[in-house]
């Protein structure tokens, strides 16, 4: 079953800090990964292609109007991606976009992203999310991986 999990707030919450987290943690945790894209060069932003045996994970932090993550979704969907990680905000062109996926055949997860006032709060709050991100992914990848293995 294909996912896109979707960190969804409104603007400056942290969404694309815990994404890059996230990408962070897989990493770490898949030190054999391959990366099929290299993360950008735009700040704490990334794009960005994991593929982990035969899955394939597209990350795209950028969801902001403007931002070029329709693009990355359709580019996502055409390579093959098992799991969609994403930013969106919580209405507009870009939610639809995301929503959209759903009709490709992905079950589509919605986390929220809350903004805390305390920067040390805030850090422990994209921890537990981008934790959170990984596990699904990791769910996927246990679903991938059982059923290569049924004949």
């Amino acid at each position: 079953m294909k996912k896109a999990i979707a960190l969804t707030g409104t603007e400056r919450k942290g969404k694309s800090t815990t994404i890059r987290k996230a990408y962070d943690l897989l990493i770490a945790k898949y030190p054999n990964a391959s990366v099929e894209h290299a993360p950008g060069r735009w700040g704490i932003d990334i794009k960005v292609v994991v593929r982990i045996g035969e899955v394939k994970i597209g990350i795209e932090s950028r969801g902001d109007p403007g931002s070029a993550l329709t693009e990355s979704l359709n580019e996502f969907v055409r390579i093959g991606c098992i799991v969609i990680v994403c930013a969106r905000r919580t209405s507009g062109r870009l939610f639809d976009a995301v929503n959209n996926l759903a009709d490709q055949g992905y079950e589509l997860m919605s986390i929220p992203q809350v903004g805390v006032l305390e920067p040390a709060e805030q850090k422990i709050s994209n921890q537990e999310i981008a934790e959170q991100i990984l596990s699904e992914i990791e769910d996927s990848l246990s679903v991938a991986k059982a059923q290569s293995a049924t004949p």
